[in-house]
């Protein structure tokens, strides 16, 4: 008797497994890239240790979940259930941090142009309002001109105390011409030090080029779209991104292997005991003998047959031969069906005619076929 099981999964064809492959191994570049960073900050060492305990520990994580999918055994499920959790998290954790690293250099160039940028128009347009107010002002030579040939010295205020109360009448009229210019000098000194400003900040956006529009256009636009700042916007990018990597290292696999047909394993063990040699039994029997005839009172007896040496004609059976020349044991049934030229279907047909000459035993997700006493 066969009983059907849950079917195992054929591996997905070697693009997608290669694929996969290199997730899990990125994967587990960046975990040990991200704690090999952390362990370098107290010493070399402890980066070297720290990145291959994180790299190893999240490249098993994917063979962890596929324990607490269909491992034997509820126990072990349910140790592999948090150790599962445990390593997923710490995954992220890593992967996320790597990310954000490498999206900030990403975008701390344009953001300096950007600040740059913005420091530089901020100045040059300061710098033109202010000298507009100013107005037509002459050059400080020509105003030092008009000084020497004042009535008034431009030294007046230094040498004595007759210009300092220009609250008195007569002071404010002898000092008033020289006090105009010196007022219209600071003007002048004033304008000469906007324009040199003007210049300076006209030559530094000259520099720095075009203006970015933006340091991460795509966190912008799902900031505006959000409604929160753009680092938040940024962070749940990385999230997005973080976590489909984990999925694909933990699921890929999973998700592409192809379902294959249902296997069966021997209900009960035979009850007679069978020898390795199987084979299909074409028994022969010998015809009664005719019954004599009874004539003039005398009985004839009928002359038996020798018995033949053997009334059975042997000869192996498919399964027999191919476990044969592998040694007594095959690792799965689609081996036994390579081994004998069929298909998995007929292959297990096969089986289960010389299934009571036969051991089967499940070793994960495949079952192990061997000749009786052969394993």
């Amino acid at each position: 008797m066969f009983t059907a099981t849950t079917p195992s999964a054929h591996a997905p064809p070697l693009p997608a497994r290669a694929a996969v492959e290199t997730v899990r191994v990125g994967s587990a570049g960046l975990s040990a890239s991200y704690y090999a960073m952390l362990g370098l900050t107290v010493h070399p060492l402890a980066a070297v240790g720290l990145g291959l305990i994180a790299g190893a520990a999240d490249y098993i994580k994917s063979n962890a979940l596929g324990t607490v999918i269909d491992g034997p055994g509820v126990m072990r499920r349910l140790i592999a259930v948090p150790l599962f959790l445990v390593l997923f998290v710490a995954s992220m954790i890593a992967v996320d941090g790597v990310l954000l690293k490498l999206r900030d250099a990403l975008v701390s160039g344009p953001a300096n142009t950007i600040s740059d940028h913005d420091r530089a128009t901020a100045a040059h347009k300061a710098a033109v309002d202010e000298i507009a107010r100013l107005g037509t002002v002459r050059t400080p030579d020509a105003i030092r001109a008009d000084m020497d040939a004042a009535p008034v010295s431009r030294t007046v205020f230094r040498r004595t105390n007759d210009c300092t109360d220009i609250t008195k009448e007569e002071s404010f009229t002898a000092c008033k011409p020289i006090l105009n210019l010196r007022q219209e000098m600071a003007s002048a000194i004033r304008k000469r030090e906007l324009e040199a400003a003007r210049d300076k900040a006209a030559a530094r956006i000259e520099t720095l080029g075009p203006r970015p529009s933006s340091a991460d256009p795509q966190a912008e636009a799902v900031a505006n779209a959000a409604g929160v700042s753009v680092s938040t916007a940024a962070w749940i990018l990385i999230a997005i991104v973080g976590f489909a990597i984990e999925l694909a290292a933990c699921f890929g696999m999973y998700v592409l292997s192809a379902p294959a047909r249902r296997n069966t394993v021997a209900a009960g063990a035979p009850t007679k005991n069978d020898t390795a040699q199987a084979s299909l039994v074409i028994e022969k029997w010998d015809a009664p003998a005719p019954t004599p005839p009874t004539g003039g009172g005398k009985t004839r007896k009928a002359k038996l047959k020798p018995a033949p040496a053997s009334n059975v004609l042997a000869f192996p059976h498919p399964v027999v031969s191919a476990l044969q020349s592998a040694g007594g044991t095959v690792a799965s049934n689609q081996q036994l069906a390579t081994l004998m030229g069929v298909t998995e279907g007929e292959a297990s047909k096969r089986v289960e005619e010389v299934r009571h000459l036969l051991d089967l035993r499940r070793e994960g997700k495949r079952i192990v076929i061997s000749l009786r006493g052969a394993a």
